[in-house]
This record gives structure tokens, C-alpha cells and sequence, in this order.
């Protein structure tokens, strides 16, 4: 009875009873096995054309966003006249906003 209520867990960790759970490999902890991996991972998404088109519009939509956001607190600033103070609320009242829709 109390194995039957675990069985989430069983399935989260693909263990099956009575037989130990597989260790994960250990990554290589230092600056060399970083860049080893983020090569990898670059390397992955040059070569499929899925992965690159994703990167690559995930990366302008950063750009773009963040210039935007750049360009609307210096117009609250300079042209409206709003404190620190008015466009944090903004920002905030914004996020509830789009929480709550």
C-alpha cells in the first residue's frame, strides 16, 4: 500500500524496485569543461536547421525587445516627466496586468 503512492516518483527518477537507481556522470567542474559544452551546444544548433532558425529568432526578438524597452523609459523620462519611482509602478501594474488577462 505505501509503495502504490510513490509511484510518481518511481517514474520521475526511471527506477524500477529493486534495482538502484543509475548514477549520472559527473561533469567536469572548471572553465575548460564550460567551453567544451557551450561548443557543443553551438555546434548542435549550426547543424540543424530547426535549432538555428529558433536561436536566431530568439536572439533578434532579445535585441529588439530590449531596445524598445531602452527607447520607452527614455520617453517616460525626458518627454512624459516620470520619476523612477512612476515607471517602476508602471512596469509593475503592467506585469499584473498581463498575469491577470
Amino acid at each position: 500500500m505505501e509503495s502504490k503512492r510513490f509511484w510518481p516518483v518511481r517514474l520521475s527518477t526511471r527506477c524500477r524496485p529493486g534495482q538502484p537507481a543509475t548514477k549520472r556522470r559527473a561533469h567536469s567542474i572548471g572553465r575548460n569543461g564550460i567551453w567544451i559544452e557551450i561548443g557543443e551546444g553551438l555546434k548542435l544548433a549550426w547543424e540543424n536547421r530547426t535549432l538555428w532558425g529558433l536561436a536566431w529568432f530568439a536572439g533578434k526578438w532579445q535585441f529588439l525587445h530590449h531596445m524598445q524597452v531602452a527607447v520607452l523609459i527614455l520617453f517616460a523620462t525626458r518627454e512624459i516627466g516620470l520619476s523612477a519611482g512612476a515607471i517602476g509602478v508602471a512596469y509593475a501594474c503592467s506585469g499584473l496586468g498581463h498575469v491577470v488577462r
